[in-house]
Order: structure tokens, then C-alpha cells, then sequence
């Protein structure tokens, strides 16, 4: 579908797809279905933005396992996580660019914060703030379940990753 090799498909791209799949669609709902899967607004469907409309949200199981590891992350309980909680969570120390004197801990734990509330406010036009907020963590482990078939591999990496 990917006509000239972008790795997303344009409106004409996803039209011609939709055409040649037999579906046949009035010109203005093409372009409706099209921003339902555009979820970033910037006018292309990359896979992600794909696979996420057809797979859909998470099942209950899956979320409960997201906010079970959120909780932990927690460490304050204020509903939030920032800088101070992933501190005690997240061992910097020994990330090559801090062992480099390249960036500091603070740089490397804020990048990692910045990961989970990207995507959401991708989607959402946010800034980032530095906190991760319970729609943004959420938001992040939608996007990373619509790429995992089998919930107890979902299940396997969550408890690898945060220990639930």
C-alpha cells in the first residue's frame, strides 16, 4: 500500500488501498476513516497509528497490570510520577553517557520520563512537564500492547520490567 516507500501511508495512499480492497466509501467518509487512523494529525498512518486503531484499547487485564505497575512507580502516592519517584526506581548511575560525564543522572532520568509522556501528548498536543501522569502511562502501554498478541507475554514483560 505504501506506494512510494515513506513508511506511511498519505491520503491518496490509504484511498487507492481502501479502493483496491473492494470497499467502496463516499469520497468524505474516506477522509474521515483516514483521520480516525491519524491519530498525530500530520496528515500520513504510519503502522503504529494502524495497528492501534485495529487492535483497539487495552483489555481490563492489560490495564490493570499498567496501573498496578504505575502504583509502584508511585513512590510518593501523589498520583504522579516524577523525577523524585523514578529516582529510587530507575539506577541512572550506570548509563554509559553518565559513566562518560557525557549527561548527568537528572538528564538521563528526565529522558526516560519524557519516553512515556511522548506519545500522549503527541496525540494530545501537550507539553511535556516532566510528570507522568496515570492517561499518559496508560496511553504509553496502549501503544506499546496493540504490537503484543498474547496477554501473557504482556503480562511477562510487565512483571520483568517493574517487578508486579
Amino acid at each position: 500500500m505504501d506506494d512510494n516507500g515513506s513508511g506511511s501511508l498519505d491520503p491518496y495512499e490509504f484511498n487507492k488501498a481502501i479502493t483496491d480492497f473492494g470497499v467502496e466509501m463516499e469520497t468524505k467518509d474516506l477522509a474521515t476513516l483516514f483521520k480516525c487512523f491519524d491519530f498525530d494529525g500530520n496528515g500520513e498512518i504510519d503502522f503504529n497509528e494502524f495497528i492501534r486503531v485495529i487492535v483497539g484499547p487495552m483489555n481490563n487485564f492489560r490495564t490493570q497490570l499498567c496501573v498496578k505497575a504505575f502504583k509502584i512507580l508511585d513512590r510518593s502516592g501523589d498520583g504522579v510520577v516524577d523525577l523524585d519517584d523514578i529516582r529510587g526506581t530507575y539506577n541512572a548511575s550506570m548509563h554509559p553517557e553518565v559513566k562518560s560525564g557525557k549527561r548527568t543522572e537528572d538528564e538521563i532520568l528526565t529522558e526516560f520520563l519524557e519516553t512515556f509522556e511522548q506519545h500522549y501528548n503527541t496525540i494530545t498536543e501537550g507539553q511535556n512537564d516532566g510528570k507522568i501522569t496515570p492517561e499518559e502511562w496508560l496511553e504509553y502501554y496502549t501503544h506499546v500492547s496493540a504490537n503484543i498478541d498474547n496477554d501473557a507475554y504482556f503480562e511477562l514483560m510487565m512483571s520483568n520490567t517493574w517487578n508486579i
